[in-house]
């Protein structure tokens, strides 16, 4: 058997801590749902704690559902900070999953993010629409000088 390096046994302690089944450890941890079972009965891990709360100072693995973006924005410089601290001590991979944390981080922040309001006349529909108009109106404009000047 392969020795399964500490830090993917820290990993999935953590993740089962979290409250995580095996299958989702495994595909989440990129190991098989068997070293997941071995690392289990063999380092006797505890039964899942409660869920993180969304108010917890250090940022989980894991984004719950529905924590507020003023929580994730707390997290995101810490998660850097993180980040930082484990590429000066080349743990690749832990800054690999901290780079991966980060990167939910920020994309829950963009999906919790209000959509843009659109510019109704930024639609090219619009903008010809515009263009005509324009021509229009100086074809009128144009048209109505030369008949005052010719009347006048």
């Amino acid at each position: 058997m392969k020795k399964i390096p500490d830090a993917k046994i820290r990993e999935v302690i953590r993740l089962r801590d979290k409250g995580l089944k095996q299958p989702e450890i495994a595909t989440y941890a990129k190991i098989s749902v068997g070293s997941v079972n071995r690392i289990i009965k063999d380092y006797k891990v505890a039964a899942p704690a409660p869920a993180l709360s969304a108010s917890a100072d250090e940022p989980p693995e894991l984004i719950p559902e529905g924590v507020d973006v003023a929580i994730v924005d707390k997290w995101i410089p810490k998660v850097e900070k993180m980040l930082a601290q484990a590429e000066a001590a080349k743990d690749m991979s832990a800054a690999s999953s901290l780079l991966s944390r980060l990167t939910s981080l920020l994309e829950h922040k963009r999906k919790a993010a209000p959509l843009p309001k659109e510019d109704p006349n930024a639609d090219p529909d619009m903008i010809a629409a515009k263009e005509r108009a324009r021509a229009e109106f100086h074809r009128l404009i144009d048209h109505n000088l030369i008949t005052r000047v010719r009347g006048a």
